[in-house]
């Protein structure tokens, strides 16, 4: 009923229990795959595929998301600035969705402080120039594989 307007007019909210004018919304899908949906439907719709990232842009995505991780968290006192490269290439290679990518990077770094209470790292904080700051390597990094959840979207 939303993808046309002459019905959109007079959608009737299930919900709220109200009719309502939707005719001048615009409706956004997504879907795994397009493959098996039927075309009348398809036609209401422009389709923009989005691509998966490649090696390059996986790199990028591990360094931003580890710079970000660091500044919102505050911990550029605490911690190495940059990843090491060999660190960075592990990320990238890994067969990590970019969700779960982004939560390997986010356990890398919570993993730094495994062990310490929050006194430790108070006391971390304020007399950082006795600490060398904190960096993940290669040795301590765990990237653990995430089982892969049914997609979700269209059945096939």
């Amino acid at each position: 009923m939303l993808t046309e307007k002459d019905t959109a007019k007079e959608f009737n909210d299930d919900f709220l229990e109200l009719p309502m004018d939707t005719s001048h919304c615009s409706v956004i899908a997504m879907a795994n795959s397009i493959d098996n949906l039927p075309a009348p439907f398809l036609s209401r719709f422009e389709c923009i595929p989005i691509q998966q990232l490649d090696y390059e842009g996986r790199i990028t995505m591990v360094q931003t998301v580890y710079r970000e991780l660091i500044e919102d968290e505050a911990l550029e006192s605490l911690i190495s600035p940059n990843l090491d490269e060999a660190v960075v290439h592990q990320f990238a290679n890994s067969a990590l969705a970019g969700r779960e990518l982004k939560a390997a990077i986010h356990d890398a770094v919570y993993q730094l402080f495994d062990g310490m209470d929050f006194d430790d790292v108070l006391n971390y904080r304020r007399d950082k120039e006795n600490y060398p700051k904190k960096s993940i390597n290669l040795a301590n990094l765990q990237i653990r594989s995430r089982t892969a959840k049914a997609a979700i979207g269209f059945l096939r």
